[in-house]
């Protein structure tokens, strides 16, 4: 009886002392795990922050690119606009002064012309005059 009630105290303590033991380890477990969960959790939710960060930071910085591309378009637009428009002028402005010196040079021609005209009609008209005045005299 008493060697029978020995191993019951012993079977007792030992099935207490495993339980506790197990007690501890499940208990251990679940710390870890919810130490372990708060901590995956909290990675996740700075790897979540960190990219919302990043698409932010980088949709910025494209919206800038965009923003920079679209102003660098429109300035060298504007910018050969003028540059067209005063090619444009000058071109214009060269084709009038063109016009108006081959004009002005075509009217100078036209005059000297005429003139030369003139002249020669004089002075033809003054040697027929002279040849009639010199074949009339002659007879």
């Amino acid at each position: 009886m008493t060697k029978t009630s020995k191993n019951i105290e012993n079977f007792v303590k030992n099935s207490e002392g495993k339980s506790q033991d197990h007690y501890n380890h499940v208990s251990k477990n679940i710390e870890n795990f919810v130490s372990n969960s708060e901590g995956k959790s909290q990675d996740h939710y700075n790897h979540v922050s960190k990219n919302i960060e990043n698409f932010v930071s980088n949709s910025e910085g494209k919206s800038q690119d965009h923003y920079n591309h679209v102003s660098k378009n429109i300035e060298n637009f504007v910018s050969n606009s003028e540059g067209k428009s005063q090619d444009h002028y000058n071109h214009v402005s060269k084709n009038i002064e063109n016009f108006v010196s081959n004009s002005e040079g075509k009217s100078q021609d036209h005059y000297n012309h005429v003139s030369k005209n003139i002249e020669n009609f004089v002075s033809n008209s003054e040697g027929k005059s002279q040849d009639h005045y010199n074949h009339v005299s002659a007879k």
